[in-house]
């Protein structure tokens, strides 16, 4: 995890955070509940649940990007998957705990088993 921690720059001059060469935001979390709430009681269940998953794999997705730019070739695969868990604790989401991991993508095969505190 230190090498993404090292990625972290905070620079209050400018109003910036960066991760890495994205820029982030630090927000309350009771905030971004407030916000959930809004979106169910204006938009319904149904339609601000999609939002949210909208939102949930774009952050993904610039999660992924993120983490397949620090893949160094010939890193075995089962470091390259934990580099998601770990952007999660950094970004302030989860800590992620690896229990039980099979991986081969030959085969096409994949079971986990991680345990989500705080999130």
């Amino acid at each position: 995890m230190g090498e993404l921690l090292s990625m972290l720059r905070f620079n209050a001059g400018s109003g910036h955070i960066w991760l890495n060469e994205h820029r982030m935001m630090l927000l309350h979390t009771r905030a971004l509940a407030e916000l959930r709430r809004e979106l169910l009681d204006s938009l319904g269940v149904s339609r601000a649940r999609g939002l949210l998953v909208r939102m949930g794999f774009a952050s993904g997705k610039r999660d992924g990007e993120l983490a397949l730019g620090e893949m160094r070739a010939g890193m075995p695969y089962e470091k390259a998957f934990m580099l998601g868990p770990q952007l999660h604790s950094i970004e302030g989401a989860v800590r992620v705990e690896k229990v039980h991991m099979e991986l081969d993508l030959k085969a096409k095969h994949f079971v986990g088993e991680f345990l989500w505190t705080n999130s």
